[in-house]
Parts: C-alpha cells; sequence; structure tokens
C-alpha cells in the first residue's frame, strides 16, 4: 500500500513538473483562441495591427492591437491624453476582452495584446516570456509618437495582474499608474486552491509569479486601484486584500464573529484595539459584492469607478487632461 501511494505521489510530481506550464496558461481555451482573434474595428474601435519582436529571441512573433482615439481634426496633432496598456488572464485572446477595451478606450487610447502562444503569437507561453512582451508592448508605446505624449498606465486581470505588477516594479519611473484586478498573490499560494490534490508539491512550480513581493516595491506615489470581486470563484478574495495591504492600503475589515462563550467574550474585551494605520491616499480599493473572477466590468458601479479614479489620478498628472477625459467620455 506504502509503495503505491509513493507511486501515486511521484507521477502527481512528476506531471505537474512537465505539465505545470500547459495548466497555467490556457491557450487553447475557450476552442480557436489560437486562430480567431477578433479584430477591434469588428466593434467600431479604430486600431493599427501589431507584430511585436522578442529583442532577444527574433523568433517570437507578438500580436498586438494599439487602439488610438480618432482624430477630431485630420492632419493636425490632437493634443496628448493616457494610454491604456491592457493585459489579460492567463486564457483566451486579446480579442475575447474588446468589451472593457470599448469602455478604457473613452479619452484613452488603449494597447492590448496576445502573450506569446495566445491568440496568432508565437512561441510558447512560460513566466520570463511574458514578462518579456509585456516589456516590448511598454517599449512601443514609450518610443511611439501618439502614445508617448501622454501618461501610460498598466491595467491587469488575473494573471494579467501579475505581468502588469511586475513590469511596474521594473520600470517605476515609466508608469504612471497601475490597476490590479483579481490577481493572486503568487501561483505556489494559488495552487491549493486550484489544485487541492497538488497542495503538497508547490515547492516544484517553476512559474512563480510573486506579486506579493513585488508589490511591495512600487513608489509610494504610484496611483493603484484594486478591483476585488467578492464571489471569485478562482482567485480567493483574501489575496486581493493582501496586495492592498502590501502596497500600503488598509484592507476592509469584515465584521468579526460575535463571543458566543464567556471565555470569547473574556478574549474579546481583553483585546488591545487595533493600532491606526494611515492608508496611502494613492492606493484605492473597490469591491464589487456580486462579481465573480471574469465581469467586474460588466457590474453596476465599474465605469463609474473607472472615471472617477482616472480623474483623480489624471488630475496629479495633468490638471488639463482631465478636462480631455470628460470630454472622452
Amino acid at each position: 500500500m506504502v509503495v503505491v501511494t509513493l507511486s501515486l505521489m511521484g507521477a502527481s510530481a512528476t506531471m505537474l513538473w512537465l505539465r505545470q506550464n500547459r495548466w497555467i496558461y490556457l491557450a487553447d481555451s475557450p476552442k480557436a483562441s489560437r486562430t480567431d482573434v477578433p479584430a477591434p474595428d469588428s466593434i467600431g474601435l479604430p486600431y493599427d495591427e501589431l507584430w511585436l519582436a522578442d529583442s532577444k529571441d527574433g523568433t517570437v512573433q507578438q500580436h498586438a492591437s494599439f487602439i488610438y482615439r480618432r482624430s477630431l481634426c485630420p492632419g493636425q496633432l490632437e493634443p496628448p491624453v493616457p494610454t491604456i496598456l491592457y493585459l489579460h488572464d492567463r486564457d483566451g485572446n486579446m480579442g475575447h476582452r474588446l468589451p472593457i477595451a470599448k469602455i478604457l478606450h473613452l479619452g484613452c487610447n488603449v494597447m492590448m495584446l496576445s502573450y506569446r502562444g495566445f491568440g496568432k503569437s508565437t512561441g510558447v507561453p512560460d513566466e520570463q516570456g511574458l514578462k518579456a512582451d509585456a516589456q516590448a508592448a511598454l517599449d512601443f508605446l514609450l518610443a511611439h509618437p501618439v502614445s508617448n505624449r501622454g501618461p501610460i498606465l498598466l491595467y491587469g486581470h488575473g494573471l494579467g495582474g501579475a505581468v502588469a505588477i511586475d513590469l511596474a516594479s521594473r520600470n517605476p519611473i515609466t508608469v504612471a499608474g497601475l490597476v490590479v484586478e483579481n490577481t493572486f498573490l503568487n501561483l505556489p499560494k494559488l495552487l491549493p486552491t486550484v489544485y487541492p490534490q497538488a497542495r503538497a508539491f508547490t515547492a516544484l512550480l517553476n512559474q512563480i509569479w510573486a506579486s506579493d513581493k513585488a508589490i511591495a516595491t512600487l513608489p509610494d506615489q504610484l496611483p493603484i486601484l484594486f478591483l476585488s470581486s467578492a464571489k471569485d470563484d478562482f482567485v480567493p478574495p483574501a489575496h486581493m486584500a493582501e496586495h492592498f495591504t502590501l502596497a500600503g492600503g488598509v484592507a476592509p475589515q469584515r465584521p468579526a464573529a460575535r463571543p458566543k462563550t464567556l471565555k470569547e467574550w473574556k478574549v474579546a474585551l481583553a483585546a488591545p484595539p487595533p493600532a491606526a494605520t494611515k492608508p496611502n491616499p494613492f492606493r484605492q480599493w473597490h469591491d464589487f459584492p456580486e462579481a465573480t473572477h471574469d465581469n467586474v466590468s460588466e457590474q453596476h458601479g465599474f465605469v463609474a469607478c473607472w472615471r472617477s479614479w482616472m480623474r483623480a489620478t489624471m488630475g496629479r498628472v495633468d490638471p488639463d487632461l482631465v478636462a480631455r477625459l470628460v470630454r472622452g467620455h
């Protein structure tokens, strides 16, 4: 019996080591995601189709879309507006995120990409590769004559949040703002909730995505918006709350359970009050009580939350941008 158990454990460990990238990066889900990539103009968004090359690996071609603001005066240089670099979750491709791109595009340029091995992009996905893809996209925006005139912000959902946090930590001067939506602390902490049977094998992960360490290094004055779904069925909401705390925010406190016994009452009454913590005003938290992992942008209040944060954030960067955002909305 012991031999059989050890054999099964060994087989499970081997499978985790060999197949972890296939389990983490679901480029083939949903079906046809590698070939069917809806274009922004299918929903009326003007864009340029891009192919970005990896500077270290010339064989990798990253498929991207730069969704720009239509010029109100053709032939004239428009006033600068913010540009959002949107980084998607661990499945599908950039075309599946067009609905949120349409919201973000109101008053802004939007850059979207399919990571290597996703959509029509070539290559094989892994942690270092996705980090390189995000850096290539940011470098493109920094060099583009439209986007390099205004602030550049990052928006990451799920795995894309981990990509965005890492990118912001490596470009603290360049990035003007960050949005993190339903992102895990790191994969070893997430694995037991997704694959409980693999709890004993977290040490075998070679894809770490240590967002909890990276987010604690971000500048205090970097505006960060945390969007958390109370009913997230993939990333435990506690991960987002801890991200918020690590970044200098004060996580929302849920009411403590009412003591039931005399002993519990004595403990509760003897406990010292929680230490007062001064929150970082550049960190903002928004909780969506009915949202799950993938539908935050569909929730009532999302657009208002996004507009409010953008106006406050851009007001710190350039007050004139706020007026242009209002007109764009």
